[in-house]
């Protein structure tokens, strides 16, 4: 059984799910991401994350999300590994991220108003899902890079 939160009008209010497929999946190691891997996808959504209050921010995103994760990363070999993940889009986008021990970030300026960028110190193995959002919610085209580095 389903079930879904209402607001006060009326709509249905939707939050960024890990357990949702994504539109992109990859499996990689630390060793292969040191070259670094860009990924086309969409950025965009109708959910505000206002009534998202698990996630734990420290404030609220003014951008939109989709459910589902535009990528989800299977990683392996982290060990004393950073994770640099941003964003380049003609529109400007916002980047979520739920690392495997359920921990979630999120940034919106990292490169410049719009241009996200964030640099995970301890990203662990396993599970990484990403959403990239718009502030307007509007679908666009957007890249995705993830680089390892040394810490």
């Amino acid at each position: 059984m389903a079930v879904m939160a209402i607001g006060a009008g009326g709509s249905a209010m939707a939050c960024p799910n890990p357990d949702l497929g994504a539109a992109s999946m990859i499996t990689s190691n630390g060793a292969s991401l040191r070259l670094g891997q860009n990924l086309r996808v969409f950025a965009g959504g109708a959910a505000p994350l206002d009534a998202c209050s698990y996630l734990g921010l420290s404030r609220v995103p003014k951008a939109q999300f989709n459910d589902a994760p535009a990528l989800v990363a299977e990683l392996g070999g982290m060990q004393g590994l950073a994770l640099e993940i941003g964003v380049s889009s003609r529109c400007a986008t916002a980047l979520l991220v739920q690392t495997e021990e359920e921990s979630w970030y999120f940034n919106d300026n990292g490169q410049g108003p719009g241009r996200p960028h964030m640099l995970l110190s301890r990203p662990g193995n396993g599970t990484l899902s990403v959403w990239i959002g718009t502030e307007d919610g509007q679908p666009c085209r957007a890249r995705l890079s993830l680089t390892t580095l040394l810490r």
